[in-house]
């Protein structure tokens, strides 16, 4: 049987697991003799998948895989002489939530509003002497999210916890009408200095696809699935990605325990110092990206500010990560597990989204080039 790699655009997958590729390695060395090239195909007609065989064809690091990855290509038995011999930087704007309507100010947000992680997309035991540990807490990922984190090495998250929406009245900035605007009424904003949504309930009921009132509905109010604008559907971040993103931001910080030192003790890089009260109605309430001593790979405030709910689960309680403004590093640091019912309204919450073909931040079936 032949296998059609449908929504697939990995040249390293396609090649590696069997699927039907299409030899177009002869524009290779076409591509050589011209000094500048510009591609304005249509979507789907192949633009990713190409500029990932040139990755593969270029780059140092896959000097080792040329023949696992070229034999019986054109190019494999006509290969240039700058075959594998540069470093290649790959810039994916796949995630960047834009369409026709934008003006530059909101376009420019849209860039600043997530970042890529490459790195696996799994579960870490930190050993936090605080806390739940990994193994305690389960969580049920759609196999969709994990075949494409798989595939394309990597997926994006917020950079900032999410804020409460512009649109949200005055009166309904209360701790007591937590599960008033919790019901998808408003959609959360993800920006730097902006008020940070907490003090929102994980949900009204123990259930992870079809929650009401609380945090799971309004991650998915953000992006709906029924909004065609932007090819995506939000949710709320699974604590298997949360665990990832840490090792993205302490791929170069690991300490003598073999454990990222951002992870299991964030004094110094959280919001720890005990302002930035919970309360939006405070005078003076959490925000996002208050500091840049907080920004870590360019995410803001995965440690300190405020506690931030997942889909992870301990028994029948949901678990929110890192600690609070009001909390210590070295005990509630980024990495640190804490359970609370499903109606604990004291947490706030971060956004990962994805489409159908590729990881982008984490639920849809529509790509976005």
């Amino acid at each position: 049987m032949i296998k059609i790699p449908y929504g697939i655009s990995g040249f390293e997958t396609i090649r590696k697991e069997g699927f039907k590729y299409v030899d177009k390695t002869s524009y290779i060395r076409n591509i050589e003799t011209e000094r500048y090239c510009m591609y304005v195909r249509l979507r789907r007609f192949g633009k990713t998948l190409f500029t990932t065989t040139l990755d593969a064809y270029y780059s140092i690091d896959k000097k080792d895989k040329f023949e696992e990855l070229f034999k019986g290509l054109y190019i494999y038995d006509n290969p240039t002489e700058k075959k594998n011999s540069y470093y290649v930087l790959n810039f994916n704007f796949s995630g960047l939530l834009v369409n026709s309507q934008m003006n530059i100010k909101e376009i420019e947000e849209a860039f600043n509003a997530v970042v890529y992680t490459t790195v696996k997309f799994e579960r870490v035991e930190w050993n936090n002497e605080y806390g739940l540990d990994a193994s305690d807490c389960f969580e049920t990922i759609p196999s969709k999210i994990l075949t494409r984190v798989t595939t394309n090495g990597g997926f994006y998250i917020a950079r900032f916890e999410a804020g409460i929406a512009e649109n949200m009245p005055q009166e309904e900035l209360n701790v007591d009408s937590s599960a008033i605007y919790g019901t998808g009424t408003y959609k959360p904003v993800s920006k730097q200095g902006v008020i940070v949504w907490n003090y929102i309930q994980w949900g009204d009921a123990n259930d992870d696809t079809n929650s009401g009132n609380g945090a799971v509905t309004v991650a998915r109010n953000m992006y709906p699935e029924e909004d065609t604008n932007y090819g995506v559907v939000s949710t709320l971040i699974y604590g298997t990605q949360w665990d990832a993103a840490l090792k993205f931001i302490g791929a170069y910080n690991v300490g003598e325990n073999g454990y990222d030192t951002y992870a299991i003790d964030s004094t110094g890089m959280g919001n720890y110092s005990g302002i930035g009260e919970g309360d939006p109605t405070s005078e003076e309430p959490a925000v996002s990206g208050s500091s840049e001593t907080f920004r870590q790979k360019n995410i803001y405030d995965m440690a300190g500010n405020v506690y931030e709910w997942t889909m992870e689960k301990y028994n029948t309680d949901c678990v929110g990560r890192a600690g609070t403004y009001n909390d210590s590093g070295s005990e509630r640091s980024a990495s640190n597990r804490t359970y609370s019912s499903v109606d604990y309204d004291s947490s706030s919450l971060r956004l990962p989204l994805c489409t159908l073909y590729k990881i982008i931040l984490n639920f849809k079936e529509r790509k976005i080039n």
